[in-house]
């Protein structure tokens, strides 16, 4: 209000009514913008109260009893000894339905694959099976970390023969990061172990992988 008293009192100094024009139209130009930046203001008021309100509720809904999970998570390398024709490309995915049956707690069934490539040799494995995992945190954190173990009967396929490998073992450590309401992001650590059926031998692996996580309540 102060800057439309002083255009007005500019304008009265001046004689005829074209002066009087001009700090009208000066006057309502102030006014415009000042509605304007008063409207941009207020929506992005409302724009973070409900990015608020959205990730409140994701956070909320991560632990509760009822909600169910499917995360997807992969990862990659690629390893060589200075020779491109002995590089070994390795690659995994793996994709998860769980349920809460009680507050932090949920039991579900995972679905993983591994496919090696060296030279003219491809590798892949398939597992399936139950796994069962501890969320912590509460309502009010930010990220959710979480503990998941499970195991798989392993199907390998060396190019040639499709054959029953082993019983894998596997145990994960990982954060779930909400997003919005039904969606987030999600970093695992994860370590397998798998017993081969077909002899005493034993094998391991470490990978860090990365996803997603969508929520269905």
């Amino acid at each position: 209000m102060p800057n439309d008293i002083i255009v007005r009192q500019r304008g009265e100094t001046q004689i005829g009514n074209i002066h009087f024009k001009i700090t009208k139209e000066k006057k309502i130009l102030y006014n415009t913008y000042t509605t304007q930046k008063m409207k941009i203001k207020n929506l992005l008021l409302l724009l973070s109260i409900i990015g608020l309100h959205l990730i409140g509720n994701a956070q909320e809904n991560v632990i509760r009893k009822g909600t169910k999970m499917i995360t997807g998570l992969g990862s990659f390398s690629s390893t060589g000894s200075g020779s491109n024709s002995n590089r070994l490309s390795s690659g995994t995915l793996s994709g998860s339905y769980d349920s809460f049956y009680k507050d932090h707690m949920f039991i579900g069934v995972n679905l993983s694959g591994l496919y090696q490539n060296m030279n003219s040799y491809n590798f892949a494995t398939v597992a399936l099976g139950p796994e069962i995992g501890y969320v912590f945190g509460n309502q009010d954190s930010k990220v959710f970390p979480y503990i998941v173990g499970g195991c798989g009967i392993e199907v390998s396929d060396s190019g040639n023969t499709i054959y029953a490998d082993g019983i894998n073992l596997s145990l994960g450590l990982g954060v779930i990061i909400p997003i919005q309401k039904n969606f987030g992001f999600v970093i695992q650590g994860k370590y397998d172990n798998l017993k081969n059926i077909n002899s005493d031998s034993n094998s391991n692996a470490i990978s860090l992988n990365f996803g997603f996580i969508g929520l269905l309540f």
